[in-house]
């Protein structure tokens, strides 16, 4: 019901609205430049996040100075990836300017892109995990860890 008056006292039209941007999204200009200047972001956010990420697990596992321990949060596939996919972007955006690509190319940059930033949101949610549930998530893999020990694994 706010939401309907709130609409209505703006003169705010769902409709137009969407027709208004979807006539602006038709003349954007996807060219292998302006690619490569969104994926050096995505690639600059990964970049920043990773040592703040490190910096902050290694804050946390100071009290216990303990190898494993120290090892688990980049042994996580989140980490590794972040690593991977940042320098996926880096390489591809290098080689788009270099051999002046396009047609296929940019829409596989932005596959590895958008396919990159989900993968940062759900790294940004486990460094939240960690840092909100540190000794938790440290004593369960310590205990997965060392189940695999006692099985022979």
């Amino acid at each position: 019901m706010k939401t309907a008056f709130f609409l209505h006292c703006f003169n705010f039209n769902l409709k137009d609205w969407w027709l208004s941007l979807h006539e602006q999204i038709k003349t954007w200009n996807l060219d292998s430049q302006s690619i490569i200047q969104y994926s050096a972001i995505i690639a600059g956010f990964i970049s920043i996040t990773l040592p703040i990420a490190l910096d902050m697990m290694a804050k946390h596992t100071e009290d216990f100075k303990d190898k494993e321990i120290s090892e688990i949060f980049p042994n996580h596939f989140l980490y590794r990836f972040q690593l991977f996919a940042n320098l996926t972007i880096v390489f591809m955006s290098i080689l788009m300017i270099a051999l002046r690509v396009e047609g296929i190319w940019i829409l596989l940059i932005l596959f590895a892109d958008g396919f990159a930033i989900i993968m940062f949101v759900r790294f940004l949610i486990l460094i939240q995990s960690y840092a909100t549930n540190f000794a938790e998530i440290y004593s369960n893999q310590l205990k997965e860890n060392s189940d695999k020990i006692v099985r022979g694994e």
